[in-house]
């Protein structure tokens, strides 16, 4: 496909985007998520094609994000206070789903604003261990290097991030890995050694 016919689609997908926005913000029918800017910002990167002029996401079924959202909204509560949101917050605007109506089910209770940041966080990881793991078996070990390359091209602001934070994260993530990997090797020679010394009782295999 041709940079030009991609071009082209992105084109057409924006103008569908802000077309679909005033229609749905017309009906007030947004959900806001307050979070950690970090995270705000992969996100604003990871779904720019879906973003709106005025940096709100449209949050199409098409994506992980809005078929989580789709399935969380829900009716605003009738007799209940609803906590305003503080800076800085993602701002989502609800596409008109075939099956959900939401002219009624437009909100997120905290909770449900909990999963989501727990799937967006979960997400940030992956690919950030990803990347790095990535670096590491092309031979580059340089874990500052790839993590600020990592921030770059996810266009997260150098003031957002901490990275003896990422780098300790990163650190206990391979070190449950390389945990879980002795544990399943381990494992498979205790299988083997019961297999070949039958009459040798578990707890002298386990001595060994």
């Amino acid at each position: 496909m041709s940079n030009l016919t991609v071009t082209s689609s992105n084109f057409i997908l924006s103008i569908c985007l802000q077309t679909k926005e005033l229609y749905c913000m017309a009906k007030g029918m947004t959900v806001k998520i307050d979070m950690d800017p970090m995270y705000i910002d992969y996100i604003n990167n990871k779904y720019e094609v879906y973003r709106t002029k005025n940096n709100k996401i449209f949050a199409s079924s098409r994506t992980e994000i809005g078929k989580l959202i789709k399935s969380l909204i829900i009716t605003p509560p009738q007799n209940q206070t609803i906590k305003a949101i503080q800076d800085p917050f993602l701002e989502f605007v609800l596409p008109d789903y075939t099956d959900v109506n939401t002219l009624y089910r437009h909100y997120l209770s905290e909770n449900s604003k909990k999963i989501i940041r727990k799937f967006i966080r979960k997400d940030f990881y992956f690919e950030l261990h990803s990347h790095l793991n990535e670096l590491h078996h092309a031979g580059i070990n340089e874990i500052k290097a790839g993590i600020l390359t990592f921030c770059e091209i996810h266009d997260i602001n150098e003031d957002h991030f901490n990275f003896d934070t990422l780098k300790k994260e990163y650190y206990r993530y391979r070190s449950k890995k390389k945990a879980k990997k002795t544990g399943k090797i381990s494992s498979v020679f205790m299988a083997v050694l019961s297999l070949l010394c039958p009459f040798v009782s578990p707890g002298i295999l386990i001595l060994l």
